[in-house]
């Protein structure tokens, strides 16, 4: 009887120090992307080296409708930045805090850039509908 009970105080103790250890595993990851992954928070968005205000962008464009999302069209954001052959790019967006999703030229032509600072795609699943986002980089498709 004593050692059944041992047994169970010491599974209770066992799943007890995993909950800590599961807590400060989740703590610790919050801590490390706020204070060293953070992007610093700007008030524009950035696209290769062209920052633009969020007013230049919906004072002067027609708005799209993207999964009942309303913004300006991710191609006509990438165009107004001026980079040169679009099509030949993939497109990095990323989020003021560090999150990051890569997507080709046809993904940014169906895609929307809203006043919230949001992303939606027409043919991306939502794990790509990012938000706060920051910048755009581009790199060569190879």
């Amino acid at each position: 009887m004593k050692q059944s009970k041992r047994k169970t105080q010491g599974k209770k103790r066992l799943l007890i120090l995993l909950a800590i250890v599961l807590l400060a595993v989740g703590i610790g990851s919050t801590l490390y992307i706020t204070l060293f992954k953070g992007i610093e928070k700007t008030e524009g968005l950035l696209v290769g080296e062209t920052e633009f205000s969020l007013n230049e962008f919906f004072d002067t464009s027609e708005l799209t409708i993207v999964g009942g999302y309303q913004g300006v069209a991710l191609a006509e954001v990438i165009n107004r930045a001026g980079i040169k052959n679009p099509e030949e790019q993939e497109y990095t967006i990323i989020a003021e805090d560090g999150y990051q999703k890569t997507v080709e030229w046809k993904s940014i032509q169906g895609g929307i850039f809203t006043r919230e600072r949001r992303v939606i795609f027409s043919d991306l699943p939502k794990q790509y509908w990012m938000k706060n986002i920051a910048r755009i980089e581009m790199k060569k498709n190879e």
